[in-house]
């Protein structure tokens, strides 16, 4: 079993991504908390989480009642969630892109996904699939992919127990200096 927890040292980490305190973040499930939780206690201060269980929705807005505006909660399926285009700086999912049963709709995902980051923004994605490959097919998608070193898994934090088959992935939306 995999958990999405990250460390206060990876959240720190965080900040070479978003820059600001203040930058857009969305977490993508809730989880057991422990990532929103390090992020709210390492100062960022504009999240989104969606997650697609009421209970875990209520269950996160009463164990983190004290943070009140500064988190969005969006009891929603991801793609169906109200999301601006071009908004967030940072996005992280740890388990949802992995149980997504076929490369359809895993491409509906990644087209979601790089619709919703603004420029510059990056996408931490921990899974057995490979983007690469995914990605290379489909010539429409401007992601810049990195595939991150698997040591690094301890330094993110994005997953705590992963076996030998995860990969973890930076895709990042070009900046484009006119």
């Amino acid at each position: 079993m995999m958990v999405s927890t990250i460390t206060r040292d990876a959240v720190r980490s965080l900040r070479t991504i978003t820059q600001s305190d203040f930058a857009p973040i969305l977490v993508v499930g809730l989880g057991d908390g422990t990532t929103l939780s390090h992020l709210l206690r390492d100062g960022y201060v504009n999240m989104t989480v969606v997650e697609a269980s009421e209970e875990v929705i209520k269950a996160g807005q009463d164990s983190f009642a004290d943070y009140g505006i500064i988190v969005r909660w969006l009891c929603s399926e991801l793609q169906s969630a109200p999301i601006k285009p071009n908004r967030f700086a940072l996005w992280l999912d740890g388990l949802l892109f992995d149980s997504l049963a076929t490369p359809e709709e895993q491409l509906s995902y990644l087209r979601f996904m790089e619709s919703r980051l603004r420029q510059g923004g990056v996408a931490v994605i921990a899974t057995t699939t490979n983007i690469e490959q995914l990605i290379s097919t489909n010539p429409e998608f401007t992601l810049e992919l990195e595939e991150v070193d698997p040591s690094t898994y301890q330094q993110i934090g994005l997953i705590q127990e992963v076996n030998a088959n995860h990969k973890l992935w930076a895709l990042k939306q070009p900046t484009v200096i006119v």
